[in-house]
């Protein structure tokens, strides 16, 4: 029973093993300077056994094996006979510890503890202060040892050396995609206007690449190629511009499978929300005549709201259709002089006459917003103050200036 309790003690009193003596086998995190020396670590609560790379000085290492200790009370004395406390002595030792957690370990350490007797028996008091034995000094590893230390910052190091390639890989192919939208935005002014309105269509695969301005987006894979994955801890988005010919009026048109939805609400995250924002030209901000929201939401329900042209707010809403979360569908929106229209999996679900052209939010001082896929960026608010979004995949998405122009497969 005393070693028990002053396990108790010891579990609570080490400052650098504190999770190693109660969480061994789950995930220690290490930080490294640049000549590779360890410095630092503290438990987090999920097993990784691989070597992973967060950040540019962040390892993570999985125990294969859980560490153990033993406590040996040394010796026990009263303040006095009559006394119902005691004081023990106590050691501690550890044994197989890895070699990169010997690093930062303690290898021993012994300390006092005072127990007092109740009628229910004795109980942990406080402790009379420990003294520690230092880590494992570097000169003491073996050249294996060292050989496996090296290896596993090397492993990251270079992990860290593809994610980089591969970063710049995807800018570059962004940077190519907005070049040829811009040409091709600059040979469409040079021509009819018939012409000019075919040239500022577009549609998109997603490709590794996008013809808006995306940020915080992956190109992940998906059943017919490739497509954009937005999630919060990225505020994804993908912003297109009016300026460059984003259609007034039109078809807007995704092919997507949603996980969920998020909110801000000043400044308080809802997450796994069952409604998701998937697209907006306003946002949180300030409403404008055509400032517009298309939100879906896990029960089938589709939204498309619209700023009037007096500053209220018409909702065209679509329930009960096919669309739920975490299924691929293909979900469009068609607005302009020919009224609004919903069509989901290939079947328009609502209609209604109003003719508002879509346009944008922004400050107090006028419009300044563009249409976003995503979370859009706040031209007013401080950012995740009101903001909303969704976690999910687009795998194609078209813009069209014909009205009711249904493209997409179901």
């Amino acid at each position: 029973m005393i070693e028990e309790k002053i396990g108790e003690l010891a579990a609570n009193a080490v400052p650098v093993d504190k999770g190693a003596i109660e969480s061994w086998g789950r995930r220690l995190e290490f930080t490294y300077s640049a000549n590779g020396m360890l410095s630092g670590n503290y438990i987090l609560d999920s097993v990784r056994p691989e070597v992973v790379r967060f950040d540019d000085s962040t390892l993570m290492v999985g125990l294969k094996a859980p560490v153990r200790y033993k406590i040996v009370a040394t010796g026990i004395s009263a303040p006095s006979p009559e006394s119902n406390e005691r004081i023990v002595e106590y050691s501690v030792t550890q044994e197989n510890v890895p070699v990169i957690v010997r690093l930062l370990s303690r290898k021993d350490w012994r300390g006092k503890v005072k127990f007092a007797k109740y009628d229910d028996g004795w109980r942990l008091g406080e402790g009379l202060g420990a003294t520690f034995g230092g880590p494992v000094l570097e000169s003491e590893l073996t050249p294996a040892e060292r050989a496996e230390i090296d290896s596993m910052i090397l492993a990251v190091d270079q992990r860290r050396a593809a994610q980089q390639r591969e970063r710049e890989e995807v800018a570059k192919a962004a940077e190519a995609a907005r070049r040829a939208f811009d040409a091709r935005m600059r040979a469409a002014r040079t021509i009819t206007a018939e012409a000019k309105r075919v040239q500022t269509d577009f549609f998109e695969d997603f490709d590794s690449a996008s013809l808006g301005s995306s940020y915080g987006i992956r190109y992940v894979n998906t059943p017919t190629g490739q497509g954009a994955a937005f999630d919060r801890s990225s505020e994804s988005r993908i912003e297109y511009s009016f300026a460059r010919g984003f259609p007034t009026q039109g078809t807007l048109e995704w092919r997507i499978l949603v996980n969920h939805g998020y909110r801000y609400a000043d400044g308080m995250l809802t997450d796994f929300n069952p409604d998701a924002l998937v697209f907006t030209t306003v946002g949180p901000d300030t409403w404008y005549p055509g400032g517009s929201w298309l939100t879906l939401s896990h029960d089938g329900t589709v939204s498309f709201g619209m700023v009037d042209s007096i500053g209220g707010q018409t909702n065209l809403t679509a329930k009960d259709t096919p669309f739920r979360f975490g299924e691929w569908h293909t979900v469009g929106i068609s607005f302009g002089s020919q009224g609004r229209s919903i069509n989901v999996d290939g079947r328009v679900v609502a209609h209604d006459m109003i003719t508002e052209p879509l346009g944008a939010g922004g400050t107090p001082d006028g419009p300044a917003d563009e249409p976003t896929m995503g979370e859009m960026a706040s031209h007013y608010w401080p950012n995740n103050k009101h903001d909303g979004g969704f976690d999910g995949v687009v795998d194609t998405f078209q813009a069209s200036s014909k009205q009711a122009d249904w493209k997409l497969p179901k």
